[in-house]
């Protein structure tokens, strides 16, 4: 049991985790509050909400752990603990909860809340996920009373009054039910307004297949993630499967098989108002040539493939594969960005796939060195936008080279007003306008990042 506790002290819990395998993923969003993480003078994260036109930007409570923008841009649904100074000095957990509160962060309302006690019980947990219409909301609530087994339990709140349905269930065992970091993850794709909540099915861990040292001429196909709905009683269908490519080259370490994430410019999702638009890449595979060992080091020499790009739309129990947008090119890495009126824009990112070059692990200091190198230099930024009801994606030709320089930099991306989206790098967040306007600051700080951190 003093395991168990030992998962909710503030010095081991942290939000999502580099084992667990991940998709770029969104929910359709009106443009409204953006939640955001940055470094402080003290060497702290700290979580902050600002609106989209640089207004009333202010510092989250402490213990929000994960946060959720309603789709009219009026409310936050936020998850996170409670702490208290426990009698080792450290703060420990006392309750966890769901709450509701307004665009900028005050006046929460408790939904759900669990006290957290010297025997853990339940723990609200996950991504708040909002319902199209923004009456309800879904969250995981965690049972993990026994080591290595988590029941988990899927809540639809309403965020009107402190109600809750259990609409799933299910149970994590073995070595991957004690990880703190998948305590603060979801596998909730979002919420289609015809289909309901769907999510990402994928495996914990991806073991490619045996490459050993002296191994040559190794073919790796990209590990499948699956898009599925969550109910039963939804007219899905069939799942979605997609398939991309291995993030970095860490699959060469020490040429043993690792916990790997899948390269999102590879393979993503969003819901939009039509259903869900989701891209992958259906030829992906990892060409290895050689993998060479002594004592103390592995090198890895090769190259990785993903072809062309596949686009599809998920909606009502039928798939269809999108035509391919003008200028997309073969081996274009991409990214999925949702629109206030329930479209998208794509944007074509730097490329996982057409490198070749080698990875060094050093066997005694357990380090990796990329070597690899990209031939031909770098694309240029290419923008499309889908817009719901159209089946294709039409290139947005009026954009400036100021706003292309700045999307290209950009880490991550917020929901823009419809004629412009949000581009985040380590140092501030900025509305870039789609239709040639110069980009402009909304904040500025250190180790900037959408979304919250764990403290």
């Amino acid at each position: 049991m003093q395991q168990l506790r030992a998962w909710f002290s503030r010095r081991n819990v942290t939000v999502g985790g580099a084992a667990a395998i991940s998709v770029a993923v969104a929910s359709v969003a009106f443009a409204g509050p953006i939640v955001y993480s940055e470094y402080t003078t003290g060497g702290e994260r700290e979580n902050r909400v600002v609106q989209s036109d640089g207004s009333g930007d202010a510092r989250l409570p402490d213990g929000v752990a994960a946060i959720s923008v309603s789709p009219d841009g009026q409310r936050l649904a936020q998850v996170g603990l409670t702490y208290e100074k426990g009698n080792d000095g450290y703060d420990e957990a006392t309750r966890s909860w769901l709450r509701i509160s307004r665009g900028d962060g005050s006046g929460s309302v408790i939904i759900v809340e669990h006290p957290i006690g010297r025997r853990v019980s339940k723990v609200v947990a996950g991504k708040p996920v909002w319902s199209p219409d923004g009456s309800r909301v879904l969250v995981d609530e965690l049972d993990a009373r026994q080591p290595r087994r988590i029941h988990v339990t899927r809540l639809s709140c309403t965020v009107d009054r402190p109600a809750c349905d259990r609409v799933g269930s299910r149970t994590v065992t073995g070595e991957s039910a004690p990880d703190a970091g998948d305590l603060f993850e979801t596998d909730i794709l979002g919420w289609q307004a015809q289909d309901g909540p769907v999510r990402i099915a994928s495996p914990a861990l991806y073991r490619p297949a045996a490459a050993r040292c002296g191994a040559r001429g190794v073919v790796l196909h990209g590990p499948r993630v699956t898009v599925k709905a969550l109910w039963a009683t939804s007219s899905f269908g069939a799942p979605l499967l997609l398939r991309g490519i291995l993030r970095g080259d860490d699959q060469a370490r020490f040429g043993y098989p690792t916990k790997q994430s899948i390269d999102p410019r590879s393979v993503g999702a969003i819901t939009v108002a039509d259903g869900t638009l989701a891209y992958d890449a259906p030829k992906a595979a990892i060409r290895r040539s050689a993998i060479r060992c002594t004592k103390r080091t592995v090198r890895w020499s090769g190259a990785r493939s993903i072809g062309l790009p596949r686009l599809r739309l998920r909606h009502a129990g039928r798939t269809a594969v999108l035509p391919r947008p003008a200028g997309l090119l073969r081996e274009d890495g991409l990214r999925l960005v949702p629109t206030a009126d329930g479209g998208a824009l794509l944007l074509s990112r730097p490329s996982p796939s057409t490198s070749r070059g080698r990875t060094v692990c050093d066997r005694r200091d357990d380090w990796c060195n990329g070597l690899g190198r990209r031939p031909g230099g770098e694309r240029p930024q290419r923008v499309w936008r889908y817009r719901p009801g159209t089946a294709v994606l039409t290139p947005v030709t009026g954009i400036s080279r100021a706003a292309l320089r700045t999307i290209t930099a950009a880490s991550d991306f917020a929901v823009g007003d419809g004629e412009s989206v949000m581009a985040v790098d380590d140092r501030q967040i900025t509305r870039v306008p789609l239709d040639g306007g110069t980009p402009t600051v909304v904040a500025r700080g250190e180790g900037l990042a959408l979304g919250v951190a764990a403290w």
